[in-house]
C-alpha cells in the first residue's frame, strides 16, 4: 500500500513538472507584408523566442491553407548568416528573430506555422497564426 501511494505521488509530481525535453517555445510571431505588386508581396517574419538556449534551427511554413506550405517552407539554421535562397534572410537580436521570406504570392490569408528544433533534434510545439 505504501509503495502504491509513493508511486502515485511520484507519477503525479512527474506529470506536473515542466517537460525539459522540448525545444524552446515561441512567445510571439507575426508577418509584415509590403503592398502587393504584380501578384506578389515582400514579406518579413518576426519571431520572439522565449529563450535561445539549445535552439538549433527554426522551421517556417507558410501556406494559403491551414497546414499548408505552398507559399514558403524553409528550415533556418539558428544564427545562419549566408546561403539563403533569393530574397530570404535571417537576423537576430537577443530573443527577436527577423526573417525576410522573399516575395510571396499574394493571397487573402496566410497560414503560418513555426517550430524550433533543439540541439537534440526535439521539436517545440508548433506556433500557428493566420494573417492577411
Amino acid at each position: 500500500m505504501k509503495t502504491t501511494l509513493t508511486l502515485i505521488l511520484f507519477l503525479g509530481l512527474f506529470a506536473l513538472a515542466p517537460n525539459r525535453a522540448l525545444a524552446q517555445t515561441i512567445g510571439d510571431a507575426f508577418i509584415v507584408n509590403a503592398a502587393p505588386q504584380g501578384g506578389y508581396t515582400q514579406s518579413v517574419l518576426n519571431i520572439v523566442l522565449t529563450d535561445t538556449v539549445n535552439v538549433s534551427s527554426i522551421v517556417v511554413k507558410v501556406g494559403s491553407l491551414d497546414g499548408g506550405q505552398d507559399l514558403f517552407s524553409y528550415t533556418f539554421t539558428f544564427d545562419q548568416s549566408s546561403g539563403f535562397p533569393t530574397g530570404v534572410g535571417y537576423s537576430r537580436s537577443g530573443f527577436k528573430v527577423s526573417c525576410p521570406l522573399g516575395n510571396l504570392v499574394e493571397t487573402a490569408v496566410y497560414f503560418t506555422e513555426i517550430t524550433t528544433i533543439n540541439s537534440s533534434g526535439v521539436s517545440s510545439a508548433a506556433f500557428k497564426f493566420v494573417s492577411n
